[in-house]
C-alpha cells in the first residue's frame, strides 16, 4: 500500500469520528446546559384570558396652582338672616351654621330672592321638611374636603349659593354660573356667583339623593376646566375625557331623540355610562357620576354595583384623579369619600 494510499485511509477514518462526535453532542442537547442569555424557544400555550384594562394615565401634577382665589372669609362667619316666619327661626339659625362651616350661603323659605321664584319655583316653609332638608344639605356637605368650596372662587365667581326651594313641577335642581337669568339658570346680577337651586322634596329621596351632587359638580366643571386652560401639564382636558368614550361616539348635546338612536344602534355604548342621561354632553356625564358616587357613599341600598361595568369605573377613576390634579389637595384626606366608594363599585373595598 501507497503512502499516499494510508494517507487518505486515515483522513476519511477522522471525517467519520468526527461525523460520529457531532450526531452524539446533537442528540443529547436537550440535557446539556443553556448559555446564559441564549434565546430558546418556549411551547406554545393558550393565551390567557384577561379582563381590559384602562390605557395609563399620568400622574396628577403636583405642581402648585397659579389659579387666584377670591377672598371667602365672610362666609365663614355669616350672621344670622332671619325671615319672617317665626316657626323657622330655628332653621334660619341652622342655615347660617351649616354655611359657615362649609363657605357657602344657604338661603331657605323667604329668604329665596324673587328672581329665583319668578322662574317656576315656591318657597318652602314646611318647618319639618325644611329641617329635614338641611340635615340632608349638612350630611352631604360634610363628604367634601375641608376648603373645596373655596377652591371654586376664582376669576369672576366670588360665591357659591344655594337655594332650597319647593317647585311646581318636577322635582330638580339646576346650576348657573354666567350673568343671564333664564328659565334653567341666573345668578346675583350685582357680582358674579355660583349658585345651586334644589328641591327640599328631592334632597329627601333616596334615589335622587344624588341631585346635590350632581349640581356641584357642575360648578366643579368650571374649576377642572379653567385649571386646564390656565396650568400647562393638567390632567384634565375635553380630548382625554373623549378618549375614554367607545369609539365612535360623540355626544348627541341634549337631543334626546338622538340619544335614543344611538342606543339602539349601540347598546354596547351604555357600558361606559352611568345611565342613558349621560350620554347627553360630557358635563351630565361628569355630575351623573358624582352623584352616584355621593349615593354609594350614602350607603344607597337601591345602588347595584354590578350596574357599573369597567368602561364606566374606568372614566370615573380618571374623574377622581383630575380632581385631585385641579385642586390644593394638601388639606384633603388620604381617601375621600367619593375614592373609597369607587373601591367599592371596583370590589376593592368594604
Amino acid at each position: 500500500m501507497s503512502y499516499k494510499r494510508i494517507v487518505s485511509l486515515i483522513a476519511a477514518l477522522l471525517l467519520i469520528l468526527l461525523a460520529a462526535c457531532k450526531g452524539s453532542e446533537g442528540g443529547n442537547a436537550a440535557n446539556s446546559p443553556v448559555p446564559s442569555g441564549a434565546w430558546t424557544e418556549k411551547p406554545t400555550a393558550a393565551p390567557e384570558t384577561q379582563a381590559p384594562t384602562a390605557a395609563p394615565t399620568p400622574e396628577p401634577n403636583m405642581a402648585p396652582h397659579s389659579v387666584s382665589l377670591n377672598d371667602n372669609s365672610a362666609a365663614y362667619s355669616q350672621e344670622v338672616r332671619y325671615g319672617g316666619i317665626e316657626e323657622l327661626r330655628e332653621q334660619y339659625e341652622r342655615a347660617a351654621e351649616i354655611g359657615s362651616r362649609h363657605g357657602i350661603y344657604i338661603y331657605i323659605a323667604d329668604l329665596v330672592p324673587n328672581w329665583i321664584l319668578a322662574h317656576g319655583n315656591e318657597t318652602q316653609c314646611d318647618p319639618a321638611l325644611v329641617k329635614r332638608s338641611l340635615d340632608q344639605v349638612e350630611r352631604i356637605l360634610g363628604y367634601y374636603p375641608e376648603g373645596y368650596f373655596d377652591q371654586l372662587l376664582f376669576d369672576e365667581f366670588y360665591g357659591l349659593d344655594l337655594y332650597l326651594v319647593a317647585y311646581s313641577s318636577v322635582a330638580m335642581g339646576y346650576t348657573s354660573f354666567g350673568p343671564e337669568v333664564d328659565p334653567v339658570g341666573g345668578t346675583d346680577m350685582s357680582r358674579m356667583r355660583h349658585f345651586v337651586c334644589i328641591d327640599c322634596e328631592d334632597l329627601l329621596i333616596d334615589t335622587l339623593s344624588n341631585t346635590l351632587p350632581h349640581e356641584l359638580a357642575h360648578v366643579t366643571d368650571r374649576r377642572l376646566q379653567y385649571v386646564s386652560e390656565h396650568e400647562e401639564g393638567r390632567l384634565f382636558s375635553e380630548e382625554a375625557w373623549n378618549a375614554l368614550n367607545p369609539e365612535g361616539f360623540v355626544y348627541p348635546y341634549d337631543d334626546e331623540e338622538l340619544t335614543n338612536e344611538i342606543i339602539e344602534q349601540h347598546v354596547e355604548y351604555l357600558e361606559y355610562f352611568s345611565n342613558s342621561y349621560a350620554m347627553q354632553n360630557p358635563l351630565e356625564d361628569r355630575a351623573n357620576l358624582m352623584g352616584y358616587l355621593s349615593r354609594a357613599a350614602m350607603g344607597d341600598s337601591e345602588l347595584d354595583p354590578d350596574r357599573y361595568f369597567e368602561p364606566c369605573l374606568i372614566k370615573t377613576e380618571f374623574y377622581l384623579r383630575c380632581l385631585r390634579d385641579a385642586f390644593d389637595t394638601s388639606s384633603w384626606p388620604e381617601k375621600t369619600v367619593w375614592e373609597q366608594a369607587l373601591e367599592v363599585l371596583m370590589g376593592g373595598g368594604n
